[in-house]
């Protein structure tokens, strides 16, 4: 995801280099419906084991999009494939704007949980497995010291509408629905709606396991989040 963002940034950007100094290739428009698609070089790499698309709202799969993910039409996405696994992020083209309601954005427990988040959220966009879990934990300690109105304030803030909600949610169900189509049982399910509305669901199908997250927010930060990996891996 860094190296995808990192890539838009420049439009002259050919080559990019990854947190272990391996060479990443850049190649924009590649085909219809691909913005961008990243692949090692490294030559005791195989490329196929590794790469990463932006994929633009199209009605149509692209060639290039894997087989054995849902395609959810006319919905930007991002995919990632390596040899632990493949993950996949689908967001709203358009959604309100995310930000903090008034009165908050300069509230000093506000800025000290966006100052304590930053560097662990840097470090689970490099793949980092035990800052996922740090990030949640830190996530819990801070919020309980916000006062109950301002934490209230936040998460009313946070609220999708009905209408990002409606669309996340059909957004949701046709990856299910692809994924039960293609043979994925669902063993786990779980669904919230406060203090955001949230489904969850995990499937399994021969030795791997398929989560996939619906995380209903205000703004750009909507998304509909699948990750796949070995069963042994998850376990």
């Amino acid at each position: 995801m860094r190296l995808i963002v990192a890539a838009q940034r420049d439009p002259d950007c050919s080559e990019l280099e990854d947190d272990d100094g391996r060479c990443i290739a850049v190649e924009r428009d590649p085909e219809p419906g691909i913005a961008i698609r990243l692949t090692r070089r490294d030559a005791e790499d195989d490329a196929s084991d590794w790469y990463a698309l932006s994929v633009r709202p199209t009605e149509q799969r692209p060639d290039l999009y894997p087989a054995t993910l849902p395609f959810i039409p006319a919905r930007s996405a991002t995919v990632v494939s390596t040899t632990q696994g493949i993950m996949a992020t689908w967001r709203l083209i358009e959604a309100p704007a995310c930000g903090v309601v008034p009165g908050l954005k300069e509230d000093p427990a506000v800025k000290r949980m966006q100052e304590t988040l930053k560097p662990i959220a840097d470090r689970v966009r490099t793949g980092d497995k035990s800052a996922r879990v740090e990030m949640t934990a830190k996530i819990r300690e801070l919020t309980t010291s916000l006062s109950p109105s301002g934490l209230a304030a936040i998460f009313k803030a946070a609220q999708p509408d009905a209408e990002s909600l409606a669309e996340l949610t059909d957004m949701f169900d046709t990856a299910r629905q692809s994924s039960i189509g293609d043979g994925w049982a669902v063993v786990e399910e779980e669904q919230s709606a406060s203090p955001m509305p949230m489904q969850k669901i995990v499937l399994e199908k021969g030795g791997e396991s398929r989560r996939l997250v619906m995380i209903a927010t205000a703004g750009p930060g909507a998304v509909v989040f699948l990750s796949q990996q070995p069963k042994a891996a998850v376990e």
